[in-house]
């Protein structure tokens, strides 16, 4: 059998004969073809290249910079270079290699392919170079972070999530829901499993309320039934979603959780102090329940910024963003006004108060606001929106 060096020199030899029997292009065409055989598709895209420099009549070991070509030659060679990238990317999927793959099609901006590929693979079957192109690269954020808590654990999903700061919401609601859910179904099963041991009956119920409701024995000094440190963690991070389902069910973590005794109930950040029954408002009232008495609990701890805050004001933030949702806008923007100084405002996309205003469809309160800070431009695209209304 030949070893690699000898099949190595072989090839040489080949390509050499070619090159005196039939010319450069069938020498150049042998490469490719010997490239494909071999699957080196790193070396093909190289030889890809070489061909098209031929074609060209450009010099095949390149001098200077692609940018140093007229512009015709440059324009040519950039188009050809993407369809290199998308032919090389696609032998590497066709082989399974997703990171491989990920290198040329993200390059041309094609990373869809990988998306898809990403999505038939089995958290069973992932390597953790898949899950770093899907999650950290963000070819497939929300399967990657499925591969993060499947693997990996919930601990180790809650860290990951905390590190989301840059994502789009787009991405965090796909995280946290997935989060949610796993813990949650996690819940109910170690609390029917509890229930068996006692009862010595599997109840039937899969809603958490029925569990634990009449089973005060459940909740003793020490008693939990999943890491208590997680359900504080998802119940906070669940505060992005907007389903009703995952509302309901991030209900149900906080009606388990103050059942849970003071050892496992951890305070919150303002305005939710007191984790679980701060929560379990803002829950309910997203869900439609009593909606005035969960607007008025958390409009009562609004309080004016102080220095130690530098401006910032996290109860306005929190009560703007419950307005907006509750689609009661004119009075979001009237909080905002009040107590968000121009600056120091963490929300954005749809509660900041240029998109309340806009939401509102009257810039008036925008305009008021930069005039008093000072600021023209704000002034100047609220009094525009505003003339393109009334016109």
């Amino acid at each position: 059998m030949m070893n690699k060096t000898a099949e190595q020199a072989s090839f040489f030899e080949q390509l050499e004969n070619t090159l005196q029997s039939d010319g450069i292009p069938a020498a150049l065409d042998r490469l490719e073809s010997t490239l494909r055989e071999q699957k080196e598709y790193h070396l093909l895209f190289d030889a890809l290249i070489l061909k098209k420099r031929y074609e060209m009549e450009l010099p095949l070991v390149p001098r200077g910079r692609l940018t140093d070509l007229p512009d015709n030659l440059q324009r040519e060679f950039e188009e050809h270079y993407v369809e290199m990238c998308r032919t090389v990317g696609d032998l590497y999927l066709e082989e399974g290699n997703i990171p491989h793959a990920w290198l040329y099609l993200n390059t041309i901006s094609e990373p869809q392919k990988v998306s898809d590929a990403i999505n038939s693979i089995s958290a069973d079957d992932v390597s953790e170079e898949v899950i770093d192109v899907a999650f950290q690269q963000g070819a497939n954020p929300k399967k990657g972070y499925e591969f993060i808590l499947s693997r990996y654990g919930t601990c180790s999903a809650i860290t990951v999530y905390e590190q989301l700061s840059q994502a789009d919401d787009e991405t965090k609601s796909s995280c946290a829901q997935l989060l949610l859910k796993q813990l949650h179904g996690d819940l109910i099963e170690s609390l029917r499993r509890d229930i068996e041991n006692q009862e010595e009956t599997l109840p039937d119920s899969h809603i958490i309320s029925e569990l634990i409701d009449g089973r005060d024995w459940l909740f003793g000094e020490m008693s939990y039934h999943v890491d208590t440190s997680h359900l504080s963690s998802v119940v906070r991070i669940g505060r992005i979603l907007k389903d009703p389902e995952d509302l309901q069910r991030l209900l149900e973590l906080t009606h388990y959780g103050r059942r849970l005794s003071s050892h496992f109930q951890f305070p919150g950040e303002e305005p939710f102090e007191q984790t679980y029954e701060d929560y379990a408002m803002w829950y309910r009232t997203l869900l439609g329940e009593n909606v005035d008495d969960g607007v008025k609990h958390f409009t009562d701890k609004l309080k004016e910024p102080s220095e130690e805050d530098a401006g910032y004001n996290p109860t306005a933030e929190v009560v703007i963003d419950l307005l907006s949702r509750l689609g009661k806008i004119d009075q979001a923007i009237e909080i905002s006004l009040q107590y968000v100084e121009p600056g120091n405002a963490e929300s954005s996309g749809e509660t900041d108060l240029g998109a309340l205003c806009r939401k509102a469809g009257n810039y008036q309160g925008l305009r008021d606001h930069s005039e008093k800070h000072g600021d023209l431009v704000n002034y100047a695209a609220a009094m525009v929106e505003q003339s393109r209304i009334e016109s």
